[in-house]
């Protein structure tokens, strides 16, 4: 390189120091070119931007107590089936794959649905998710199904 001292390689650098004569001097400038404005941008007057005060939020328990009061009902929603489904289990290795699938799937859509919630990922990319979750989620659901309607009607 023309003009720049070169580094030496057996001393740790601590600072940057930059000549900008000699950087500017390696680069040719452009020629400056005028900028005319229009007589119409000229005549517009200046913007003056009001920010309204954000929306008021209500107190922190209000808020845990709205969570807790839809939290609450699903929690033991959730813990019926649960129970119900612990008690119906089925008996075959395949019937147990099958189900275990189907709670996997069911499992990682509410996950998702949760993400949401708490605004890790935004509308569309989790629309995708459960979209992609849904059709594995129907097939293995409806081999479950059939399964445990044959085996109640050879019961």
């Amino acid at each position: 390189m023309t003009g720049l001292a070169q580094p030496d390689p057996s001393k740790k650098i601590k600072d940057c120091v930059v000549d900008l004569t000699r950087v500017l001097a390696l680069f040719p400038l452009l020629p400056l070119m005028p900028i005319v404005l229009s007589k119409a941008a000229a005549l517009l007057p200046e913007i003056k931007h009001i920010f309204r005060t954000p929306d008021p939020r209500p107190p922190v328990m209000i808020s845990y107590g709205f969570a807790a009061g839809i939290l609450v009902p699903f929690a033991i929603f959730a813990l019926t089936v649960i129970f119900l489904l612990l008690a119906n289990l089925p008996r075959t290795f395949m019937g147990m794959m099958k189900f275990a699938g189907f709670l996997t799937c069911l499992s990682a859509m509410m996950l998702t649905i949760v993400a949401y919630w708490f605004s890790k990922i935004l509308l569309f990319p989790t629309l995708g998710i459960l979209g992609a979750l849904l059709i594995p989620a129907m097939v293995i659901g409806k081999l479950y199904l059939d399964d445990r309607s044959k085996a109640s009607h050879q019961e």
